[in-house]
């Protein structure tokens, strides 16, 4: 059965004693991560069997108090790390031993961390150590019944001390019965959907201006106390675009009666800028602070809990096509006014654009369905059942808009 992750960070409250105990497991987990991935480089090899065998006994004779479920989790790490490195880098395979500095984040598992209600006990060094963590009442309610499964220990900058929490759960079935709604992301709205519901960017442009502006002029002055107040707007920016997609992703989630919701497939997106025609600053800057990518990632994620599939279309022409009659042309759209050349029909572009998307999305599962249809032994009277499945498809109910922005 698939499961699902959800995670939280808490910070810890320990004593001196207990703190003192963490770093010196931290060194440990450090130097454990390094002789694991040393070895990888060395023999070329990312097989947990072999290093579970050529460096796991070496390393527990050396340093008998070092937890056993902490160096498995080291060694899972390095190969990660490794297979990470060869990854991204072909040319290069085999040539760079990954690092972890002394102040690392470890990775427990269930036989190294446990939660019990509020109490979090973790394997170290010398002991096992315990502490009271203050879990937010919104995520027991929400995720008080999924299972703890692992937790991350580590330090920050500022020197706190942090775990993060993950708790699983199963994937809930995919729901049968429900709506199909389109959404259309863009630069003026930053999402609006084929229902009705439409939320404007103003704020967000706004925001991201007057950023802009203090960064450039603080950079400008370049003084010891301009150098402090950039520091403090180290990330601010990003915080407020991640707050905006979580509140209008999980507006999108708990609307009732929806089962799918559709979206362009915008990968490819980050070549806009380098594409062979040339942009204006303005238009290059809009779309690098455009933040489609994250508002898909948390639609996605917060609908799979609710059994509500996410599901994605080519984008190509989504912009210049009539949502009442399906033919495109690049001359009836002006600006966020869609005025088709054909039928006549006029609407706003972005709404335009979000119907267009969902009657994609229906047009390809009946393609499909036609096609599943027709690779099989058609029995006699299949044709009279294939209708109905259609209209139902077809007809798929909408609801009324609510007129949020």
């Amino acid at each position: 059965m698939e499961r699902m992750t959800r995670s939280i960070k808490i910070y810890l409250g320990f004593s001196d004693d207990d703190i003192a105990l963490i770093g010196a497991t931290q060194d440990l987990y450090a130097k454990a991560f390094s002789d694991y991935a040393s070895f990888c480089i060395v023999s070329e090899t990312t097989s947990a069997k072999v290093l579970q065998k050529e460096v796991y006994p070496a390393f527990r004779d050396e340093h008998p108090e070092f937890p056993s479920a902490l160096l498995q989790s080291s060694r899972d790490q390095a190969i990660e790390a490794v297979k990470s490195w060869n990854s991204s880098n072909p040319k290069r395979k085999w040539k760079a031993v990954p690092r972890l500095n002394a102040s690392c984040t470890m990775r427990y598992t269930l036989r190294g961390a446990s939660l019990r209600g509020n109490l979090l006990t973790l394997s170290t060094v010398g002991k096992r150590i315990r502490t009271m963590v203050d879990i937010p009442e919104h995520f027991r309610e929400r995720y008080g019944s999924w299972k703890f499964s692992s937790a991350f220990v580590g330090v920050d900058r500022k020197h706190r001390m942090y775990a993060v929490l993950s708790f699983t759960s199963e994937v809930p079935e995919r729901l049968e019965e429900g709506e199909i709604v389109g959404i259309d992301r863009g630069i003026y709205y930053m999402a609006i959907s084929s229902d009705g519901k439409h939320y404007r960017s103003d704020e967000i442009r706004k925001a991201k201006r007057r950023y802009a502006y203090d960064r450039r002029t603080l950079q400008a002055k370049g003084t010891r106390s301009a150098k402090r107040r950039l520091k403090k707007l180290s990330g601010r920016e990003r915080r407020f675009g991640q707050d905006v997609n979580h509140c209008v992703s999980k507006a999108y989630a708990d609307t009732g009666g929806v089962a799918v919701y559709v979206l362009e497939d915008l990968k490819g997106m980050h070549n806009l800028r380098k594409g062979r025609r040339r942009r204006g600053k303005k238009t290059r800057t809009w779309l690098s602070n455009w933040s489609y990518s994250d508002f898909e990632a948390k639609l996605r994620y917060k609908c799979e809990a609710r059994g509500i599939a996410v599901e994605t279309v080519n984008p190509r022409y989504t912009s210049q096509e009539c949502s009442a009659c399906h033919h495109a042309d690049k001359d009836s759209r002006h600006k966020a006014v869609f005025h088709c050349t054909a039928c006549g029909h006029t609407e706003h572009a972005d709404m335009n654009a979000a119907k267009v998307i969902r009657h994609r999305y229906i047009t390809e599962q009946l393609a499909r369905q036609n096609a599943r249809q027709a690779a099989v032994n058609q029995p006699d009277g299949w044709g009279a059942k294939e209708k109905p499945e259609t209209e139902a498809l077809e007809k798929t109910p909408t609801s009324k808009p609510l007129g949020l922005s």
